[in-house]
């Protein structure tokens, strides 16, 4: 029954993914911790190294090694002497102070045992000078010793050119080359062969020599023995003794010792020996040797066994017609018959006995360190035992793993109960054939030729139908038989290209010529090309009509051709196909590269289960291109895909159906090793792109592409502190306003080529769902670990922290300021005032600390810009800041209103810019009642009418024109941050001057597009053309350069207008005045009228 612990190691097991390992036995004896070569001890010698190994006389030449085939050096045979005449303790602490011999120095290690076996006259020295310590010992050296150490060689018997033959002959008399199959001589002894020796001597009374009779006496006057002559130093040294009988009862099923019994019973027992012994020596014949009362040494099997495993039972039940004991029975008997075993127990006459093994099912449970207990989870229940009664190592089972274990009860305490646990294994093949028997599976023959057994703890459970030339996964007992079969793990999956290749030769008929498509294998990245036919998972053929394979497609390819030549490829599709053989997930939804170490399957609204890697080493490829030039990347670890891609840290990356390679955690989770996908279905979002000025779509840097399509490359945007260039594809460009100064995240995808297109989307600046901000600041140095705090400008009390020389400034203002720190930051801001400059910068998720810091000039998150036309301009009119013309900077062209005055006056909705003209002003020209009315352009549009309310002059000189503010547009592509205004009108259109009564106009009669505050001027003459005189019909006292005209100027009655000026200027030959003035009404006549000849000085 040894068999069940040992058997694994006749498997070959692959430890799959399923968590499964090979564990070995548990040492029951000391010999058997001598892992390396403990089975290499012969038969004949096993229970005598066992024995000596046991109560310390001899040891291994490492902690593992054993080297039974090995031999001893003199001294090292000096040694065991001293141990089998002092013990260890004893014999450890002889001590030599003068060299025994030449070249035995005193402090060598094994100068006191050499030392104290001279002394006993037990060995001598090769020469009168030499012991030669490091010597090779022979078989003859070694019986000498042996015999002198129980008391021979006094008589001088061993020395002389005799020794040799007188050793041999004493040896052969006393048994002490009993067992060896060998013998001895003057050549070199194997190690196993001196134990057996020992072994031999120590259980060999003692002699000692009687004068009397020239002879040697094992005792005297009737006693046994007399100073202890007779007796053993087995027994003497080590108290050393055995029980011979059946094992009834181990340590392996939870007894709290080995039972030695008479019979197969337990009414008999003749011992019980702390032996620790498991259930393969139940219901052996067996010598367990002891020392003290019950202090176990070593079990020697002394049983014969057949073993009978799963379906061979039925062959082992015919067999037991022959044995004299048969219902013995080993674990639960309520579950199923796994080995059986036929004892031949004649040894120590006890007949045959027949044996049968229960064993079960189930999966590795809980192993509980405070409670100190162990689990097995069985199809009936859990079952749970102090994990000291475990006898299996179960240390590299997997949680939940499936396991093969057996349930025992002690045959003398029916409360005591051990556990053995063994792991399910697995190995992969192609399948060759199956065979049946009464329409149930008993065996699968692999294309090696290797046969699987079914077991007998499978059931009728068949979870996979065969399909010859398949490859599958076979779950394995203890035994290394079929559990079951199953395509996980036993599975490639392979990504179409969506591309083939011609075979045959050039000039073959159609007919004779193949197609071999191209597919790539997802968890290597290799290229291998296949002839295949394809089909779906109901095996219906592909078809133009019915189905076309695609680019980026999933197939499982059949291990081997049909008799067409071709493989089966079958598409493997997300869904119904999750997992796929266990080791693959396939998704056509959207997989989201978390931040911790996650994956984020997202599919329309919902988010399902999610996917773990290890963020170092996951491996991603990335099949890029197409025909000779296509080819698999591969990049190790989350930053080696964002740095190749250019991801920002806080970025993600999405894959559309991807394959992941994959491994089942103990808590039905997935940890993905490998991620496969196709540059198309590959596309990434960094966040935030900073774009510091708008860009518009004619100020492109790059142009590329064919003439099919073209791609356009832009420059200006920046990501993560670093200028970036951004593609477009030239048909999503439909305006001249590409992309407006702001905040953006960026999408690139990619074509199979691994050309990148953008997409960004604009971002609000500031919200509660972002981490991108502009606002002014206040500053806060902490003076602690470079540490700055920048308080908000807009939410109350709240702060960003940034540190210096970790925290990125750049400067991007127009000139440049040369602004490369948070100090220098804080000083300029200190220096020019808080709205010299605008801060835009954005917080890193993970630390929340501010990682960049954009200074660029003031206005750029929002800008309104008042500015007048050129007409308005040429007329005069400029715009008053406050209410003082004559104030130092008040009378401006145009003006701004930047960030959060422009926001603040957007909330006000409307604005009011007061227009003034010096000259209307000078003139002191009101108009209460007439208004005027403006035109608004925006943007550089249209001057629009309407827009601007009409308003009259009732201040000389000034009109003030109010509109309605436009609203700041945060989302890209209709972002727009900036409004300039361009105030116009006020246009009086046509003016016409008349003449009165006796007066006409020479010049200026009609003046066009006249702008309020513009000055007509128009030339009056004699209605007969003569001369300008005095009331006396003179000009005699009349002087052109020291005499003005008064003159009157009327509109019509619907106008009212009437007004007297003074000023009209006569031509040096007194045939014109010269009359100007600024009208005020439009399109209106005006009439120069009522002169009078009063001349009036100047």
């Amino acid at each position: 029954m040894r068999t069940l612990k040992k058997t694994l190691s006749l498997v070959l097991v692959v430890a799959m993914v399923l968590g499964l390992c090979v564990v070995g036995a548990s040492a029951k004896d000391k010999v058997e911790s001598f892992t390396d070569d403990y089975q290499k001890v012969g038969a004949a010698y096993q229970e005598a190294m066992g024995v000596l190994v046991g109560v310390g006389i001899i040891d291994g030449m490492t902690e593992t090694a054993l080297e039974p085939q090995g031999t001893y050096t003199r001294e090292q045979a000096a040694k065991i002497i001293a141990y089998m005449l002092l013990g260890k303790s004893k014999a450890d602490s002889l001590k030599c102070t003068v060299a025994p011999f030449d070249d035995v120095a005193a402090s060598r290690w094994s100068a006191g045992y050499i030392a104290f076996c001279v002394e006993q006259g037990i060995i001598d020295g090769m020469t009168a000078t030499t012991y030669e310590p490091t010597g090779t010992l022979t078989g003859f050296q070694w019986a000498k010793m042996l015999l002198c150490a129980i008391g021979f060689g006094v008589k001088g018997e061993f020395t002389g050119s005799s020794w040799s033959v007188n050793t041999a002959l004493v040896a052969h008399k006393v048994n002490l080359f009993a067992g060896d199959l060998d013998g001895a001589d003057h050549t070199a002894l194997r190690r196993e062969q001196a134990a057996l020796y020992a072994f031999n001597a120590l259980n060999t009374a003692k002699v000692a020599y009687s004068p009397n009779v020239t002879s040697y006496v094992y005792g005297i006057q009737g006693y046994t023995t007399v100073n202890n002559i007779g007796s053993t130093l087995a027994k003497d040294v080590y108290d050393l003794k055995y029980a011979q009988g059946i094992i009834v009862d181990v340590e392996g099923n939870g007894a709290g010792y080995t039972v030695v019994s008479k019979d197969y019973g337990t009414k008999n027992v003749t011992a019980k020996i702390k032996a620790d012994n498991d259930i393969d020596m139940m219901y052996h014949a067996a010598r367990v040797w002891y020392t003290g009362t019950n202090t176990g040494v070593y079990t020697y099997d002394l049983a014969k066994t057949t073993t009978y495993k799963c379906q061979e039972i039925a062959t082992g039940d015919k067999a037991s017609s022959t044995a004299k004991t048969t219902g013995l029975t080993i674990g639960d008997k309520t579950k199923t018959a796994y080995e059986a075993y036929l004892i031949d127990n004649s040894a120590i006459s006890a007949g045959t006995a027949y044996v049968k093994l229960y064993a079960s099912a189930g999966s590795m449970g809980y192993v509980d360190a405070a409670k100190k207990t162990t689990s097995v989870v069985g199809t009936d229940k859990t079952y749970t035992v102090a994990s000291a009664n475990v006898r299996t190592d179960v240390s590299n089972i997997k949680y939940n793993a499936p396991v093969v274990y057996v349930y025992t009860t002690s045959t003398t305490d029916s409360t005591a109960h051990g556990l053995y646990i063994y792991p399910m294994t697995s190995t992969t093949g192609v399948v060759k054939a199956v065979a049946q028997d009464a329409g149930k599976v008993v065996s699968v023959t692999l294309a090696d030729g290797t046969v699987l057994k079914q077991s007998v703890l499978s059931g009728d459970v068949n979870r996979e139908y065969y399909v010859i030339g398949n490859v599958y996964t076979f779950v394995l007992d203890s035994h290394g038989h079929v559990m079951y079969a199953t395509k996980d793990y036993a599975r490639t999956l392979w990504a179409y290209t969506g591309e083939w290749r011609a075979t045959g030769n050039y000039g073959d008929i159609n007919t004779d010529r193949g197609r071999e498509y191209r597919f790539i294998n997802v968890s290597t990245g290799e290229f291998a090309f296949y002839p295949v036919r394809f089909v779906n998972r109901n095996d219906e053929a592909f078809s133009e009509t019915l189905f076309r394979p695609a680019y980026g497609q999933y197939f499982d390819i059949s291990a081997t051709a049909g008799n067409d030549g071709r493989y089966v490829a079958e598409l493997i599709e997300a869904g119904n196909d999750n997992t796929y053989a266990a080791g693959y997930i396939v998704a056509t939804g959207l997989f989201k590269l978390g931040q911790n170490h996650e994956w984020y399957y997202v599919s329309g609204a919902h988010t399902y289960d999610k996917l773990y890697f290890n963020n170092e080493t996951v491996k991603f490829l990335v099949a890029v291109g197409t025909g000779a030039n296509m080819k698999v990347n591969s990049y190790t670890g989350i930053a080696g895909l964002k740095e190749a891609f250019g991801v920002a840290a806080n970025g993600t990356i999405h894959l559309r159906n991807a394959a992941f390679t994959v491994t089942k955690t103990q808590t039905d989770h997935y940890n993905a090793s490998t991620i496969f996908v196709m540059a198309a279905n590959l596309s990434t979002e960094s966040n935030y792109v900073f774009i510091p000025a708008d860009i518009a779509s004619t100020a492109w840097r790059e142009v590329s592409g064919d003439v099919s399509n073209y791609y356009v490359t832009y420059g200006g945007a920046y990501l993560e502190g670093t200028e970036i260039s951004v593609t477009f594809d030239s048909r999503v460009i439909t305006t001249d306003k590409l992309l407006v100064r702001g905040f953006y995240t960026m999408e690139v995808f990619y074509d199979r080529n691994g050309n990148p297109v953008y997409k960004l989307t604009q971002k609000v600046d500031n919200s509660a769902t972002e981490l991108c901000y502009y606002q002014n600041v206040s500053f806060a140095d902490t003076m602690v670990g470079n540490t700055w705090l920048l308080y908000s400008s807009i939410v109350p009390n709240k702060s960003f922290t940034a540190v210096e020389g970790t925290t990125k400034v750049l400067d991007l203002t127009s000139p440049n300021h040369g602004i490369a720190s948070i100090t220098e930051l804080f000083r300029y801001v200190k220096s020019h005032g808080e709205n010299s400059v605008d801060i835009a910068f954005t917080v890193d998720p993970n630390t929340k600390k501010v990682d960049y810091v954009y200074v660029t000039n003031a206005g750029w998150d929002a800008k309104y810009t008042f500015t007048l036309s050129s007409e308005l301009k040429a007329a005069g009119w400029k715009i008053l800041i406050g209410n003082n013309p004559t104030a130092t900077g008040a009378l401006v062209d145009s003006f701004e209103l930047n960030d959060e005055a422009a926001y603040a006056a957007e909330k006000l909705g409307t604005q009011t810019v007061k227009l003034y003209n010096a000259d209307l002003a000078k003139a002191g020209i009101t108009t209460s009642i007439t208004k005027y009315s403006m035109t608004l352009k925006t943007n550089g549009g249209a001057a629009v009418n309407g827009k601007i309310a009409d308003a009259n002059m009732a201040t000389a000189g000034t009109i003030l024109a109010t509109f309605t503010l436009d609203r700041f547009v945060q989302d890209n592509p209709n972002a727009i941050k900036t409004y300039n205004y361009e105030i116009g009108g006020l246009s009086l259109g046509t003016v016409t001057v008349a003449a009165g009564n006796g007066l006409k106009v020479y010049s200026g009669a009609e003046t066009k597009n006249v702008v309020l505050g513009e000055k007509v001027t128009a030339q009056i003459q004699m209605a007969n053309a003569t001369e300008f005189t005095n009331n006396d019909a003179s000009h005699s006292a009349l002087d052109y350069t020291k005499h003005v005209w008064v003159y009157t100027l009327t509109t019509p009655p619907t106008i009212g207008y009437n007004k007297q000026f003074t000023g009209g200027v006569l031509s040096p030959d007194y045939l014109t005045v010269t009359v100007s003035f600024y009208p005020l009404h439009a399109n209106t006549t005006y009439t120069v009228s009522g002169v009078s000849w009063d001349l009036i000085k100047k």
